[in-house]
């Protein structure tokens, strides 16, 4: 079952069985010049991973390549244009207890200015947050969670990629 996304009106990749959920997403590690070694984090508020911290992104629309997707989901949520672009990481992401199972995408890409919440009833607002600090949120929405319990960072050249 392919369902259509209620925004976009365009079929999404997410697949349900027998209450089980099968899906591509994408995750958006946005940087800044303006915020060296930082990225955008933000707390979602409702669906999958309430309470847990995230990156900007969302489902891979049909036909859309990781980066088109990175490019709307970070303006959709942030207002913010990516540019740079590219993909850094994979994810086989499975939580079993929550019937949660997605193939999560990684992409990086930089920005200027600063973000604006435009999804308040989502997440709450966006924070740039050092990738390095030891206060980093432990609390992380699962694909995110696994990337860096496996030791993935997006500012090191040798990181690893796939998880």
């Amino acid at each position: 079952l392919i369902l259509l996304s209620p925004v976009m009106a365009v079929p999404e990749f997410k697949i349900r069985e027998a209450g089980h959920a099968l899906g591509v997403g994408v995750a958006v590690l946005v940087t800044s010049e303006d915020h060296p070694g930082c990225i955008l984090l933000s707390q979602r508020l409702k669906s999958d991973g309430a309470g847990t911290f995230a990156l900007p992104g969302g489902h891979l629309a049909f036909g859309e390549t990781f980066e088109e997707c990175s490019v709307r989901e970070t303006k959709e949520e942030t207002g913010l244009d990516l540019g740079n672009c590219r993909v850094c990481a994979t994810c086989n992401a499975l939580d079993a207890s929550q019937s949660y199972h997605y193939i999560t995408i990684f992409t990086i890409g930089a920005v200027i200015g600063e973000p604006t919440n435009l999804e308040p009833e989502k997440h709450s607002d966006w924070q740039w947050v050092r990738w390095s600090d030891p206060e980093f949120p432990k609390n992380l929405f699962t694909a995110l969670k696994i990337v860096r319990e496996k030791g993935f960072d997006p500012f090191a050249a040798d990181s690893p990629c796939f998880y």
